[in-house]
């Protein structure tokens, strides 16, 4: 299946599971779901028995966030959920850089939609040996 079919059933799960309901199950039930899409999605060479415990603790943190519904619990999902993703992605790079990673691109995501130079793409035209944008 292409990403846009998993986009796809991830939104209509979402829609269908959270539509006039309570968070603690259905978001668990969501995370489980995402783990197993994200383990069918992962080509072979990434399969490793990292993540493979990565899969069985993300299916675990899903379950416990439906059974319980607390704070602790919706932590350990969205980490474990974070760690498989990125462990799927990227075989060689450590998990250990995934923290700073993330929280560097949390506090710039405000700053940079303010770069609008970055908005517009840029390409070569013909006759001008200098790069240009497109809508100048």
């Amino acid at each position: 299946m292409k990403t846009h079919h998993y986009i796809f059933i991830t939104a209509l799960l979402f829609v269908i599971v959270f539509y006039d309901q309570d968070v603690g199950l259905n978001l668990g039930i969501l995370g489980v779901v995402y783990s197993v899409l994200t383990w069918f999605k992962t080509p072979g060479r990434n399969k490793t028995v990292t993540l493979h415990i990565l899969l069985g603790t993300s299916i675990l943190s899903g379950v416990a966030f439906a059974w319980y519904g607390d704070f602790a619990s919706f932590l350990a999902l969205v980490s474990s959920l974070l760690l498989l993703g990125y462990r799927a992605r990227n075989r060689k790079m450590k998990i250990l850089f995934l923290i700073p990673v993330f929280i560097s691109n949390g506090c710039t995501s405000i700053c940079r939609i303010f770069s609008f130079d970055q908005w517009r793409p840029k390409g070569m035209f013909q006759g001008c040996g200098k790069r240009h944008s497109l809508l100048s």
